[in-house]
């Protein structure tokens, strides 16, 4: 674990009683950057998947796999 915000998140966490420690060894701190902007994350993994979609129908299969989740 060498992100300071790994390690910031994990402190935060460490109060609760189901806080267990194995887990932040899991995660990676992840940045994208693109033309104006940069997106941040923490999380285990990530896939990458190309789609010949229109903004809203991209946008309709990303809402649908976030409420299925």
């Amino acid at each position: 674990m060498h992100s300071p915000w790994i390690k910031e998140l994990q402190a935060i966490n460490s109060v609760h009683d189901r806080y267990n420690p194995a887990y932040w060894h899991e995660l990676h701190h992840y940045i994208l950057g693109f033309h104006d902007s940069t997106f941040e994350c923490v999380a285990r993994g990530f896939s990458v998947e190309k789609l010949e979609l229109s903004f809203s129908e991209a946008l309709t299969k990303a809402t649908n796999r976030i409420l299925e989740y």
